[in-house]
């Protein structure tokens, strides 16, 4: 179909308006035109678009599926013209940022000052919504990018990068007071009435998570919209709640809070979400900006807080972990990891996207590339080996070891075809042996869920592979004709009582269930008890429901990588 696409910039002056008198005025047309122009399209398309009103028009449901492009379209558009006119080179363009509260507060607001002071011409805008909410709009073309809170999934074709570990703390009204005279145990609060952010809400589901792992099913007595109107209800002595530090501190000066001193402070943190593509140089500028300029923030981060800054002057390893659905990159010298990101698997991508990929992770930290100094990549995505190990080898000036045949692992397979072991088994288990010893049971949640076992001699046995966690969810949904796709998150409670609530714990209680009875079964069959240790990008939704003690590491594949790269350039 030939569309002339002077119809779609008609329509989205229509769309926008919505009043074809007004439309007309802003093309400089009339609205016989219009109007005229409107009919063609419909017609081409053989759909309706407009219902025609007293007052104006307003859109269909196909014209709002057509405007949700064109909208996106006509913005580019806009972008590029300036682009090309020059304006950006003069220091001129917009950026389109979105931002939870948390991170409007937190993070942006310094940043933003520095990026202004150096680009005044650059017009900012700033989209303020729920995690869930901003990552639709960065995918669907609205945002450049965007600054979150966890918990969320990484979409396919973003890059994410952690940008700010802030602490969380426990505070109420001053009728609270009496419980700031000895350290307290969450049960000790739990009778409280609750403050915090509502559903739908990145932090609703950390709580909620949080409460889970600690035995507790807490329902929020008060649900807000933004963490801006949680200080005022708990000033009012309207409950407790958990709020940022950096927030709470002026309110806690003022002594219109207290601080509850619980045992167990819940962390935060701060991810960016962009999308890998060609920016403009002030785009790419504003990315870079590094949260280290701002005192402010480096006063608030809590211990542990991966930063790369004057250590980093010497040799260190890149390791690349390469999963079915995220590619998963650590930066480490010695034992100690820098930083751990994770960008999406995505086989159509060329090895110089990828390079720009591992360039930008470098840049965020202050890694300079002459301080790499190995490399090494297990994968599971064999159409993928040979171009990561490319774009490394391009960047580097470094063959990257791969794991496989003739790799010097120190691990003793006894498999009936020890080739077929996976590459990520492998390193999970010279890990696991490593930090943990033997006996042991290793679980990694990913795209699948694979469970490997090394008895009591230190020899890996063998495992299971079960569908993962998403892969059930998608299974569960795309078979059915009434089930709606429901985002990854823990239920309110065991038993639900509708679709969705249903749905959440059929996935998560049921996969901690079936973790709780492999782990007897195991165990039961080796004869013998076996520390277990869970990793991968789904365990921390899920051990929290399981019943059975395991050991959460998500580091375990990186910690894996480092070992093997270290045993086999010792032989070298």
């Amino acid at each position: 179909m030939d569309v002339n696409f002077e119809y779609y910039k008609i329509f989205y002056f229509v769309a926008k308006y919505g009043n074809i008198t007004k439309a007309a005025a802003a093309l400089g047309s009339n609205q016989p035109n219009v109007t005229r122009v409107m009919k063609l399209l419909e017609s081409q398309l053989n759909c309706r678009l407009f219902v025609r009103e007293a007052r104006g028009v307003s859109l269909t449901a196909e014209g709002e599926r057509l405007y949700s492009h064109v909208e996106i379209a006509y913005r580019h558009l806009l972008n590029a013209q300036e682009e090309i006119k020059g304006q950006e080179a003069s220091g001129g363009g917009t950026v389109e940022i979105g931002a939870t509260e948390t991170a409007l507060h937190l993070f942006l607001l310094c940043v933003l000052h520095d990026f202004k002071t150096e680009y005044p011409a650059i017009r900012i805008k700033i989209h303020n919504h729920t995690t869930p909410e901003t990552i639709r709009h960065l995918i669907s073309g609205k945002l450049d990018f965007a600054v979150i809170t966890t918990p969320f999934e990484t979409p396919k074709g973003f890059l994410c990068e952690k940008v700010l570990d802030f602490k969380e703390i426990l505070v109420g009204g001053t009728q609270y007071r009496h419980l700031c005279e000895k350290e307290l145990e969450l049960k000790d609060v739990e009778g409280c009435a609750w403050v915090g952010l509502g559903r739908g809400s990145a932090t609703y589901e950390l709580y909620r998570n949080f409460f889970l792992e600690h035995k507790m099913d807490i329902e929020l007595d008060m649900e807000v919209a933004t963490s801006d109107l949680m200080l005022p209800l708990l000033e009012n002595n309207l409950g407790v709640g958990f709020v940022p530090e950096v927030l709470a501190r002026p309110s806690l000066e003022k002594g219109n809070l207290v601080q509850l001193p619980v045992s167990c402070v819940l962390p935060g943190v701060l991810y960016r979400l962009s999308r890998i593509r060609a920016e403009a140089k002030v785009r790419q500028r504003l990315l870079s900006i590094n949260t280290s300029r701002t005192g402010q923030l480096e006063r608030f981060r809590t211990v542990g807080t991966r930063t790369a800054g004057k250590e980093c002057d010497e040799k260190m390893i890149l390791a690349v972990d390469i999963g079915n659905t995220n590619i998963v990159i650590g930066c480490m010298r010695q034992e100690k990891i820098y930083f751990v990101e994770r960008v999406s698997t995505d086989i159509s991508k060329t090895e110089l996207e990828y390079m720009v990929e591992f360039k930008i992770l470098l840049e965020l930290y202050h890694i300079e590339r002459k301080n790499i100094t190995g490399c090494i990549i297990a994968s599971v995505v064999p159409p993928l080996n040979n171009v990561v190990r490319a774009a490394m080898e391009k960047l580097f000036r470094i063959t990257p070891l791969l794991v496989g045949p003739g790799v010097k692992t120190g691990l003793n397979i006894l498999m009936d075809n020890p080739a077929q072991v996976g590459a990520d088994l492998i390193v999970n288990a010279v890990a696991g042996l490593q930090y943990y010893g033997a006996p042991l049971i290793m679980i990694d949640m990913a795209t699948a869920t694979t469970i490997s076992v090394v008895d009591e001699k230190r020899n890996y046995v063998g495992g299971m592979i079960l569908p993962g966690v998403k892969v059930s969810l998608d299974s569960l949904v795309n078979q059915t004709s009434q089930l709606p796709r429901i985002s990854l998150e823990a239920p309110r409670k065991v038993v639900g009582r509708n679709t969705i609530d249903c749905m959440k714990s059929g996935i998560v209680i049921g996969q901690a269930a079936c973790i709780d009875g492999i782990i007897e079964r195991i165990r039961e069959e080796l004869g013998y008890g076996a520390e277990v240790v869970v990793t991968g990008g789904f365990a921390g939704i899920i051990v929290p429901h399981c019943k059975h003690k395991v050991i959460y590491d998500n580091e375990l594949t990186l910690k894996g990588l480092n070992i093997i790269y270290r045993k086999n350039a010792e032989r070298e």
